[in-house]
């Protein structure tokens, strides 16, 4: 049984090396759907550009996100005031003569609003309201003394 071993191990070797080449001849295997045949591959070419413009073009309509934000002790008291001033925003911009195409609500928000003292835990102070209305100012001459009217009607935060 020692003997039949190394004749063992000699074969399995020889067998395993005698394999080798045979399974590297064999032809490679077809391409996936659609995929081109091997013989058709070739390496892609690639063309780079870069360029630079620039268009000036005088503006035509603003779009300007206009809106309150208040602070009360309790939340009704903070819906309440921004529901108020928020009305005066309305007047304003109707009153400058914006179509209510050109108008739209943004977002109504009621936060709390905390102290936090030093070592200790955060305390309710009070809450936080706030509304926004998003319009489309066409006549930009107007601009300026239709933001003057939203500011006087009670708005306090103007981005655009």
């Amino acid at each position: 049984m020692t003997r039949l071993a190394p004749t063992l191990i000699a074969a399995s070797l020889l067998a395993g090396c005698a394999t080798a080449p045979m399974a590297m001849a064999q032809p490679p295997m077809p391409p996936g759907p659609g995929m081109p045949p091997m013989s058709t591959i070739q390496p892609e070419t690639t063309i780079t550009l870069t360029g630079k413009g620039t268009v000036d073009h005088a503006p035509d309509v603003a779009m300007i996100s206009l809106g309150v934000q208040v602070e009360a002790k309790t939340a009704a008291e903070a819906m309440q005031q921004q529901a108020e001033k928020m009305n005066g925003v309305f007047a304003a911009v109707k009153a400058a003569s914006i179509a209510d195409r050109d108008m739209q609500t943004g977002q109504l928000s009621l936060n709390p609003v905390y102290e936090y003292p030093n070592n200790a835990r955060p305390r309710l102070t009070g809450y936080q309201a706030s509304n926004q209305l998003n319009i489309k100012v066409r006549k930009l001459d107007q601009l300026g003394k239709t933001l003057d009217a939203v500011v006087k009607g009670g708005g306090n935060t103007i981005n655009g």
